[in-house]
């Protein structure tokens, strides 16, 4: 998992590695909700330096970066009125989770054959699970 701030966004060739290093997951918050989050926080610039406070500074910055959020988003999760826990376990099932080998490798892929190698792509015969949220 890679969290992105400040403005790496903006530019292209972070989002093209962005959307060529996995699935981008973009938990998306109203600009009041982060602004209650960060309060007046002289450590963020473009937050501190707004006449209109973090809040206008936020709905700006929103609406400039919107569609390049969209760009690269997979998966969006509204997150205002969710806990950190129900944020992770909405992220978990927007994705999947990766498996775990006995050794306690943890396998990205998520798929082994049974000898315990990477899956090579064959399938197993078995269908995949659905999310319900995929449903």
């Amino acid at each position: 998992m890679i969290s992105v701030g400040g403005g790496a966004i903006l530019d292209p060739a972070h989002r093209v590695a962005l959307r060529d290093s996995g699935t981008v997951v973009w938990l998306r918050a109203r600009p009041e909700t982060l602004a209650r989050r960060v309060g007046r926080n002289a450590t963020r610039p473009l937050l501190a330096a707004h006449d209109g406070g973090p809040a206008a500074a936020l709905t700006e910055i929103e609406a400039q970066r919107r569609a390049l959020y969209e760009e690269v988003a997979a998966v969006v999760i509204d997150i205002d009125d969710l806990s950190p826990r129900a944020v992770a376990e909405r992220v978990v099932s927007s994705v999947g989770a990766p498996s775990t080998d006995p050794s306690g490798t943890t396998d990205p892929s998520g798929s082994r054959d049974p000898s315990g190698s990477r899956d090579t792509g064959r399938s197993t015969g078995a269908p995949k699970q659905q999310s319900e949220d995929s449903r």
